[in-house]
């Protein structure tokens, strides 16, 4: 950084990260959030959810451990398990923890019940907003200390009018605010 004239930042995880890592040091952080062009992204009514039927709930990211995809499963199971809801994952995304993922979803009997799109265009997001009643992004602290900032496919959802399930690690807590989401109930382990 040292020969840098400036250093940009999308979000205030990272600003507040990369000033502890310059240490004092005077290198200029601009903040410049992320930004959407909302015609790529049209406002629609929820998908309505119907008792007795699937709940039917995306991810959509990198299959990376910060991304906390290989948290999913478990909890689907455990929700379906104890809740008795009848559940659908499609997950759209690749990286290294899919053959896991797929490992949890054969070993906890949710084959049937989980989907694995992988890497899809962009144009088709939006499609798969449509036929989702929740996008989960289950962000998370990996084992190296690493975080995600804000992931642009949250943005995309909440401008697209799809309810998000998110945890506020890393930028989430930015967009995923009492403004824009409800309070968790309980705590969470």
């Amino acid at each position: 950084f040292g020969a840098a004239a400036f250093v940009a930042v999308c979000n205030r995880c990272a600003q507040e990260q990369l000033q502890r890592l310059l240490q004092g040091r005077t290198v200029p952080l601009h903040y410049l959030p992320h930004g959407l062009r909302l015609s790529d992204w049209p406002m629609a009514d929820p998908l309505p959810w119907q008792p007795g039927r699937p709940l039917r709930l995306l991810f959509a990211g990198r299959l990376v451990p910060k991304k906390g995809a290989d948290s999913l499963i478990p909890a689907l199971s455990e929700l379906s398990r104890t809740e008795g809801l009848k559940i659908h994952l499609t997950v759209v995304g690749d990286g290294p923890l899919r053959p896991l993922l797929e490992s949890q979803a054969e070993s906890l009997g949710l084959g049937a019940s989980v989907s694995f799109a992988g890497i899809v265009d962009r144009s088709q997001v939006p499609g798969y907003f449509r036929f989702a009643h929740l996008l989960l992004a289950p962000g998370c602290r990996d084992a190296e200390g690493d975080v995600d900032g804000i992931p642009n496919v949250v943005l995309e959802a909440m401008a697209s009018g799809l309810p998000v399930v998110a945890t506020e690690v890393g930028g989430l807590g930015e967009v995923v605010t009492a403004a824009t989401a409800y309070p968790a109930t309980a705590a969470t382990p």
